[in-house]
């Protein structure tokens, strides 16, 4: 499953969205509405909550918009930002689409979900 978390004003998430919305693969995308120090807490909260007991490869970046991850099971891999996907996106893309990951996900995990974060 492919995950995005973001604020849903900043071009980055924005382009990220558009861009794996179309993938033929599950993504989650939690928008955040809010800026300022309560976006950030409701930013850092989905991380968390998205992190929290899996095995991580890798680290997230915190105060970054997007934040992009691939989850797999009990493993997530986190991916970045914008500027780690869209040098990556092609074999990102081949990755969580293609037969190999296929293989490891829940026969009818195709599709989309669309979620704003709760105020």
């Amino acid at each position: 499953m492919f995950i995005i978390v973001g604020y849903t004003w900043c071009p980055h998430y924005v382009r990220v969205r558009d861009t794996v919305a179309a993938w033929p693969v599950e993504v989650t995308i939690i928008g955040i509405d809010e800026s300022g120090a309560e976006g950030k807490r409701l930013l850092v909260s989905h991380i968390e909550t998205i992190c929290n007991g899996k095995q991580l490869v890798g680290l997230p970046v915190h105060s970054t918009s997007p934040q992009i991850f691939i989850q797999n099971g009990d493993t997530v891999y986190c991916v970045g930002g914008e500027s780690e996907f869209t040098p990556r996106e092609h074999a990102i893309r081949q990755l969580v689409c293609g037969p190999v990951f296929k293989t490891f996900a829940p026969s009818g995990s195709a599709g989309s979900t669309f979620a704003t974060a709760p105020r």
